[in-house]
C-alpha cells in the first residue's frame, strides 16, 4: 500500500469512527440520552422496494422535532432531513413512549450507506447499513431461533452472529422470553442485540447495522404450551408495536380467523394496543420479501393460524408461483414439520400439512425452530394422510402426523449437491435454553435426519452465490458443526 493509498484509507476510517465517537459522547454525557430505545434498522413494509430501509427508534411520550438523514458510501454530503412518523405506545404496565418510524430511501441497492438522528437539528446518533441486495448479488444471510432469553448463551450467540457481517439475518421465531411483552424486549432482547458495546458477555449492536427480520413463535403470542392462554399480560404482543415488516400476506382482520385470540387478561386493554399496532396487526404475522437472489416466504405457523384454510394455502400458492423467478425459495416457519425426539414439542408438527405446496412451489429450503437444537434433514418429500390430519386436536393441532414420506439418500452435500426434496433444518439452538441437553435418551434416529446437534448453542450461515449454496451450522464460539453444499 503506498502513502497515498494509506492516508485516504485512514481518512475514510476516520471520517467513520469519529462521529461515532462525538455520538457516544454526547450521548453519556448528560446520562442515557434522549431515547427509550436507540435506532435499529428494520425491512419496512414496502418490501418489494429494494431502495428503503426504515429505521425505528423509541422516544419518551412527548413532541419533540426528529429528523434523520442519509449519506451513500463515500459521499460527503447528507441527504435532506427525512421527517419519521411515529405510533404512541400507552399500554398499561409500561411508561407511554413512541415508536418512531422513517423511511430511509432512496438507497443504492447492495450498496453501504450512513445514517444519522437529529434532535432539534442536531445530530444525537449516527451509524451504518447495507441496503438489501437485488439478484445478482452474493449473500450472507445467518439464521437462528429461540432466541433472547437474557441469559449468557444468547450474548454469546449475538457476538458470534455480529462477527458473520451478514447482509441479512432471520429469526424464526420465540424472539423474545418468556411472553414476547415489551417489559421483556427492554429486558432481554435490545440490550444484547441492539448493545452499545460488542463483547461476548454483551452481545452486539448487531439491529443498527444489519437487517434483522423476525417471524412469530409461540412465545411471542405469550403461549407458552397448548393451553396457555393468549395475551394475559397488558405489554404484550410487542412483535407487532416493535417490528416493521411486509405487510404483503393474507389479510387478516383482528378477532378474526387465524390470527391471535383476543384475550381479556389482568389490566389488558385492546384499544390502546390496537391504535399503536395500526395496520401491522394481525396482518404482519405472514409476510414474503426477496433478497439477493432468495425469495423468503415467512408463515405464522402458531395453532390459531390453520394452514388447512383455503384463503391460506391459497395466498402460499400464489406467493410462491409468483418467486418461481427467482433462482432460491427459503420458507421460514417457527414448529418444525418433523420429528426426532419424544416429548412435548415433539408433536407439534401439523405444518408437515402444507410440504405439498412447498414441493409444488420448488422450495430448496425450510427453516424452522421451537425446538432449541439443530437438525437437518435429508431432502423430503411427504405426502400427509388425510385421516391423520384430521385426528389432529381440533383445538391445539397436536398430534402425529403421518403419510407417505421420502427422501433423497443419494444426497450428501459434497459430491452429489443437488437435492430431490425440500431440506428442513431446525434451528433453535439460538440463545435459550437447550432441550435436550444432558436428555440424549430421547433422540429417536429417523432415517430422513441427516445431522443432529443437541449439545451445543448454534445459528446457520447461508453464503448464496448465483446458482450455487454454501450452508454452515456454527456454534456459540464459531466453531464448524455441519456444512454442505446445494446446487442448481
Amino acid at each position: 500500500m503506498d502513502i497515498r493509498t494509506y492516508v485516504h484509507s485512514f481518512r475514510t476510517w476516520a471520517g467513520r469512527l469519529l462521529p461515532a465517537l462525538l455520538a457516544a459522547q454526547a450521548l453519556t454525557a448528560s446520562g442515557p440520552g434522549p431515547f427509550v430505545e436507540k435506532p435499529y434498522l428494520q425491512l419496512g413494509s414496502a418490501a418489494p422496494a429494494l431502495d428503503s430501509l426504515s429505521l425505528l427508534w423509541h422516544g419518551p411520550d412527548r413532541d419533540a422535532a426528529w429528523s434523520v438523514q442519509v449519506r451513500g458510501d463515500g459521499r460527503s454530503n447528507w441527504g435532506p432531513p427525512i421527517q419519521p412518523s411515529f405510533a404512541r405506545v400507552a399500554v398499561a404496565g409500561v411508561e407511554p413512549h413512541r415508536v418512531y418510524t422513517a423511511v430511509l430511501r432512496p438507497l443504492v441497492p447492495g450498496a453501504v450507506f450512513s445514517y444519522r438522528v437529529n434532535l432539534d437539528g442536531k445530530p444525537v446518533f449516527w451509524g451504518e447499513g447495507r441496503a438489501r441486495k437485488g439478484r445478482g448479488y452474493p449473500t450472507r444471510v445467518v439464521v437462528m431461533g429461540d432466541v433472547a432469553d437474557g441469559k449468557p448463551a444468547s450474548r454469546e450467540l449475538a457476538f458470534q452472529v455480529d462477527r458473520q457481517r451478514a447482509d441479512l439475518v432471520v429469526m424464526v421465531g420465540d424472539l423474545v422470553y418468556q411472553d414476547g411483552r415489551i417489559s421483556e424486549y427492554r429486558r432481554n432482547f435490545f440490550p444484547v442485540l441492539n448493545s452499545d458495546g460488542r463483547a461476548p458477555g454483551l452481545g452486539a449492536p448487531l439491529l443498527r447495522h444489519t437487517l434483522v427480520v423476525g417471524a412469530l413463535g409461540n412465545h411471542d403470542v405469550s403461549e407458552r404450551g397448548p393451553h396457555h392462554p393468549h395475551a394475559v399480560d397488558p405489554d404484550a404482543l410487542a412483535y407487532y408495536l416493535y417490528w416493521d415488516l411486509p405487510l404483503n400476506g393474507p389479510p387478516l382482520k383482528p378477532g378474526g380467523p387465524n390470527t391471535p385470540p383476543l384475550h381479556d387478561g389482568p389490566g389488558w386493554t385492546w384499544q390502546p394496543f390496537l391504535q399503536a399496532a395500526g395496520s401491522r396487526f394481525p396482518t404482519m404475522g405472514t409476510f414474503s420479501f426477496d433478497a439477493g437472489g432468495v425469495h423468503w416466504t415467512v408463515l405464522d405457523s402458531n395453532a390459531y393460524a390453520r394452514w388447512d384454510a383455503p384463503e391460506l394455502r391459497d395466498w402460499l400458492a400464489r406467493d410462491l408461483e409468483r418467486a418461481q423467478g427467482a433462482v432460491w425459495r427459503f420458507v421460514v416457519f417457527h414448529h418444525p414439520a418433523f420429528d426426532f425426539a419424544e416429548g412435548d414439542h415433539y408433536v407439534d408438527r401439523w405444518m408437515g400439512r402444507i410440504w405439498p405446496l412447498l414441493e409444488q412451489g420448488r422450495v430448496d429450503l425450510v427453516f424452522t425452530g421451537h425446538v432449541h437444537t439443530y437438525a437437518r434433514s435429508r431432502p423430503i418429500r411427504f405426502a400427509p394422510d388425510p385421516a391423520s390430519l384430521a385426528a389432529l386436536d381440533p383445538v391445539t393441532q397436536q398430534g402425529r402426523l403421518t403419510g407417505r414420506l421420502e427422501w433423497d439418500a443419494q444426497f450428501d452435500g459434497r459430491t452429489r449437491t443437488r437435492a430431490r426434496g425440500v431440506i428442513h433444518i431446525i434451528t433453535g439452538g439460538g440463545g435459550a435454553h437447550l432441550h435436550l441437553k444432558g436428555k440424549e435418551a430421547q433422540i429417536v434416529p429417523r432415517p430422513c435426519m441427516e445431522k443432529i446437534v443437541s449439545q451445543e448453542h448454534s445459528f446457520s450461515v447461508v453464503d448464496v452465490k448465483g446458482r450455487r449454496l454454501l450452508f454452515r451450522q456454527l456454534g456459540a464460539r464459531g466453531e464448524e458443526l455441519d456444512r454442505f453444499v446445494l446446487t442448481k
